[in-house]
């Protein structure tokens, strides 16, 4: 056939998509149709041909190459490229421009070569039905080709997915919601964001701060002692434990503006505690350790009075205690403050002697007063002694003259 002409008269070129070749292990193939004409006339018989494919229309080396025995019945030729030479696996890549030369024989390569059109490269997708597991890496895919509409809902499943695979980074703010999340998820603290936000944290079983297994309904557990820190954004800071009794019986520990500390039942304050440490019981700002407003029962008061708690002890002169006593105002008076307006007696705390006194003069210490009137009656019960002995003189006297 050196000096015949062949004419490849019409192709046509499909990917090989039977049942078979759908599986991984059977190989792809591509149906090729032609027509030979040697002289004017349309031959029958066998030929060897050889097809080629190469990444330009002319020139460089074939990507691929098979030689096959051929059939021509009256031109007409069918065969399956790929079957005598598989192709490789890159090669309909879609990475370039694909040409087919055909030649006859020992003839010469028909020109020009056939140029491939898209149907070819659907050999590339079919490949993909027969990928194995792990074949197709990140590497092997374009950003954002794989969307969730290719995604069938419940595809992904945790199996498919290796540990630590999905990050933070890979899941839309707002994609995980409340129904996706299990109820007997556990969520570690450090997966909580400390920017919350204004939402709530709701709960019917038991809270465990610093414990895994707390014993009520908010357990606290501090191994550096610091059990707790309740900070307020305005001048005072509330702190309610309630009952079924609602608010009006409520119990409420607030911090006060400048420090104080306050216990409060219904919406009043009880009790407060000043940054200095003095306790008021009724009185909002106490001057002394202990300031009550209103009445005080008690069994007993003790007043420590060791002379180990004491310095410059000195005696207390007859005409000192005398002169105060002669000086104290005894007066009947009602308590401001006092809703009963019960009817008391006592000294005005601004008027009293200055050996009685307080510093500030708003009040009085009892045994100032005892030990005044204490000092006095031992001067009287002196005088009265020596009186006695004296009527006495004199008792005898007059029954002598008798």
């Amino acid at each position: 056939m050196k000096a015949t002409k062949a004419f490849i008269l019409t192709m046509l070129l499909n990917a090989c998509f039977a049942a078979t070749s759908m599986l991984a292990q059977a190989p792809n193939l591509l149906n090729y149709q032609g027509r030979v004409i040697i002289g004017g006339v349309a031959v029958s018989g066998n030929f060897s041909m050889t097809f080629s494919i190469y990444s330009a229309a002319s020139g460089v080396t074939a990507a691929w190459t098979e030689t096959q025995n051929v059939i021509v019945t009256n031109g007409l030729f069918n065969v399956l490229l790929g079957s005598a030479n598989p192709f490789p696996s890159a090669l309909f890549n879609g990475a370039g421009e694909l040409y087919l030369g055909i030649r006859v024989g020992n003839d010469p390569e028909i020109v020009p070569r056939f140029r491939f059109t898209s149907v070819v490269f659907a050999i590339r997708a079919s490949e993909a039905d027969g990928v194995a597991n792990g074949a197709v890496t990140t590497a092997d895919l374009a950003d954002a080709t794989v969307t969730s509409a290719k995604i069938a809902d419940g595809a992904v499943t945790n199996p498919k997915l290796t540990t630590n695979s999905v990050t933070s980074r890979a899941i839309q703010d707002g994609a995980v919601t409340d129904v996706d999340i299990s109820p007997s998820a556990s969520i570690s603290g450090t997966k909580i964001n400390s920017n919350f936000g204004s939402q709530n944290i709701v709960t019917t079983g038991s809270v465990g701060i610093g414990t895994s297994t707390p014993d009520s309904k908010f357990h606290v557990l501090a191994n550096d002692g610091l059990v707790g820190l309740f900070e307020s954004t305005i001048i005072a800071g509330l702190l309610t434990i309630k009952t079924s009794e609602g608010s009006e019986n409520a119990v409420n520990i607030i911090n006060r503006p400048g420090g104080h500390l306050a216990l409060a039942t219904g919406l009043s304050d009880r009790v407060v505690i000043t940054k200095e440490g003095n306790v008021g019981i009724g009185n909002a700002s106490p001057s002394e350790r202990l300031q009550v407003t209103g009445n005080v029962a008690a069994f007993n008061f003790i007043t420590p009075s060791s002379r180990s708690f004491k310095e410059n002890i000195t005696d207390l002169s007859a005409s000192e205690a005398v002169e105060t006593l002669q000086n104290l105002t005894p007066v009947k008076f009602i308590y401001k403050v006092d809703s009963e307006k019960d009817q008391h007696v006592g000294f005005i705390a601004e008027d009293v002697p200055d050996l009685v006194a307080n510093p500030d003069r708003n009040g009085l210490n009892a045994m100032d007063i005892v030990a005044v009137l204490t000092k006095v009656v031992q001067v009287q019960q002196k005088e009265i002694a020596a009186l006695r002995e004296e009527m006495k003189s004199l008792q005898q006297q007059i029954r002598t003259k008798k």
